[in-house]
C-alpha cells in the first residue's frame, strides 16, 4: 500500500510539473508524463570566429509556453572548447559547459553572451520564430538566426556556428537542469513596490533600478572617483525583493539563497551631496544602482584583450630595455678597446 502511494505521489508530482509548462493543459501533461510528447526543445551549440573566440552553449525553449526556459553559456579563447560536440545528450553536454565555466579564469564573455541571449529570446516574436523553424524543419535558418544574433552580441564576425536539436520532456529538464531559469506560470505577481523603476523625469526612465554595493579591493582595486563609462566591475545586489531575486537568479547571482558578486559596467558616475553615485549595467535595461560615501577602491575586471594588451606592452618594454643596456655595453667596450694601456 505504501509503495502504490509512493507511486501516485510520483505521478502526481510529475504531472503537475509538466502541467506548468503545458500551459495548464492537465491532458497533455499527461502524455508527457506517460513519454508521448516532448514539450522542451533543446538547442546544443558549439561556435568559433577567426578571432580565436571559442563558445558553447544550450538554450532550452518551452515549446508550449512559447517561452525560454533555461540558458547555458561559454566563451573562451581556449581552442580545446571547440573539442566538445553538441551531439552528445543535453545533460551530458550541459555538465561539460558547467565544468568548463569553473575553470575558465575570465568569465566576461560568458556573462556578455548569457545577458544577450536571455534579453533576445525574452521577447515572445522571437521565440516563436525559433520554433517556426523547428517546425518547418528549417535548420539553415535556425542556424543562421543564432550565428547572427552571437556576431551581434559579440561583435565579432564571421562566426561558424554548429548546432544540434534534441526534445527532451519538461519533467526530465525541471528535474535535471542545472540552467532552468522561472518560467511565468512559476512567478508570484509582483507587488508594486518590488519593482524599482526610475521616475519619468530621470535619464533611466523606462530601465529597472536594483540597490547594490561594490566589491572592495583595497589594495589593487580603482577608486571610485576615477571610474568612467564602460569600466567592468564587480558588485552585489543587496535588494532582497522578489524582483530582484528572480533577476538575479537568472544572470547566475544568486544561489542557496544568497547573492553573490557579478560583474557590472560602468554606466555613470558622480558625486553628489558628499555621496559617490555609480549606475552599473548588469543586463539590458536593468541597473544596479550604488551609493558610497569615500572614495574606497573596488574591484575592476579586465578584459582578456586588455590583460594581452597590457602583456605585450610589457615584454616591448623588457626588449627595449635590453636592446639599450646590449647597446650600452658595446659601446663601452669600444671605448675601453680604442684607448691603449
Amino acid at each position: 500500500m505504501t509503495e502504490q502511494n509512493s507511486t501516485g505521489r510520483e505521478i502526481k508530482d510529475r504531472i503537475e510539473i509538466a502541467t506548468l509548462y503545458c500551459n495548464g493543459d492537465i491532458e497533455l501533461a499527461k502524455e508527457v508524463v506517460k513519454g508521448n510528447h516532448k514539450d522542451v526543445i533543446t538547442l546544443k551549440a558549439r561556435f568559433t570566429d577567426e578571432n580565436e573566440l571559442y563558445g558553447l552553449y544550450i538554450v532550452f525553449i518551452a515549446r508550449e509556453l512559447r517561452e525560454l526556459a533555461g540558458i547555458i553559456s561559454l566563451g573562451s579563447n581556449s581552442p580545446s572548447i571547440y573539442n566538445h560536440k553538441p551531439f552528445d545528450p543535453w545533460k551530458t553536454f550541459e555538465d561539460t559547459i558547467e565544468r568548463e565555466l569553473n575553470a575558465e579564469p575570465n568569465q566576461q564573455v560568458s556573462h556578455l553572451l548569457k545577458n544577450a541571449l536571455i534579453t533576445k529570446l525574452s521577447n515572445d516574436n522571437e521565440i516563436s520564430s525559433i520554433i517556426n523553424f523547428i517546425n518547418g524543419d528549417d535548420f539553415t535558418s535556425l542556424s543562421d538566426y543564432f550565428r547572427h544574433l552571437l556576431e551581434e552580441s559579440l561583435n565579432v564576425k564571421p562566426i561558424a556556428n554548429q548546432m544540434e536539436l534534441e526534445n527532451t520532456s519538461s519533467v526530465e529538464f525541471y528535474r535535471n537542469s542545472k540552467s532552468r531559469l522561472p518560467i511565468k506560470s512559476e512567478e508570484v505577481q509582483e507587488d508594486e513596490e518590488d519593482l524599482k523603476f526610475s521616475k519619468p523625469n530621470d535619464p533611466y526612465a523606462g530601465n529597472i533600478i536594483l540597490q547594490g554595493k561594490v566589491i572592495l579591493s583595497p589594495t589593487k582595486g580603482k577608486y571610485i572617483k576615477q571610474l568612467v563609462q564602460g569600466d567592468n566591475i564587480k558588485i552585489l545586489i543587496t535588494e532582497k525583493t522578489r524582483k530582484a531575486i528572480n533577476i538575479a537568479s537568472k544572470l547566475n547571482a544568486y544561489t542557496d539563497g544568497e547573492m553573490i558578486p557579478i560583474i557590472a559596467e560602468i554606466d555613470s558616475y558622480k558625486y553628489v551631496d558628499g555621496f559617490h553615485e555609480v549606475y552599473a549595467s548588469i543586463a539590458p535595461y536593468i541597473l544596479v544602482k550604488i551609493i558610497e560615501e569615500e572614495n574606497v577602491r573596488i574591484s575592476t575586471v579586465t578584459s582578456a584583450y586588455d590583460e594581452a594588451k597590457l602583456k605585450r606592452s610589457k615584454l616591448g618594454s623588457i626588449v627595449l630595455l635590453s636592446v639599450i643596456i646590449v647597446a650600452l655595453i658595446v659601446i663601452i667596450l669600444v671605448i675601453l678597446n680604442s684607448n691603449p694601456d
